[in-house]
């Protein structure tokens, strides 16, 4: 089973913060102390809903000091593709899209196609996020 998390921008200064997503616009860490009368988050943030993207249990391909087992990718991440299988002649073929949720699956917005197991033959990059990178998407 993959990690249900979820993400979005603070509507206090911008910043991105992970956790459980509660209700619309909460995100909150995890749970440091419990009992049956209460219970305490390490944080809770309320965030931007429109930047609410939910993981979608992979990562890309890109290994970096900061991420050496790859990006997460999220809801509403842009991603970059390149095909590496020569499957009708699509070798080096680049793909640029948004990733969303369409019937219950993480895609590709401009196709619908589900990310696994698109990602088996493709080399997969986070290069931005629709909300702060939109531009991206516009040279496609």
């Amino acid at each position: 089973m993959r990690e249900i998390k979820f993400r979005g921008k603070r509507v206090d200064n911008g910043e991105w913060v992970y956790g459980s997503l509660i209700g619309s616009d909460v995100i909150v860490g995890d749970i440091i102390e419990f009992t049956e009368e209460y219970f305490n988050c390490e944080y809770w943030w309320r965030v931007k809903p429109e930047t609410v993207g939910q993981y979608t249990g992979l990562k890309d391909s890109k290994r970096t000091e900061e991420y050496p087992e790859g990006q997460e990718i999220y809801e509403g991440d842009i991603i970059k593709a390149v095909a590496l299988a020569n499957d009708h002649n699509q070798r080096g073929a680049i793909t640029i899209s948004a990733v969303e949720y369409w019937m219950g699956n993480a895609c590709l917005s401009i196709t619908h196609v589900p990310l696994y197991p698109f990602i088996v033959n493709h080399s997969f990059e986070v290069i931005g996020n629709v909300w702060e990178d939109g531009d991206l998407l516009n040279d496609c």
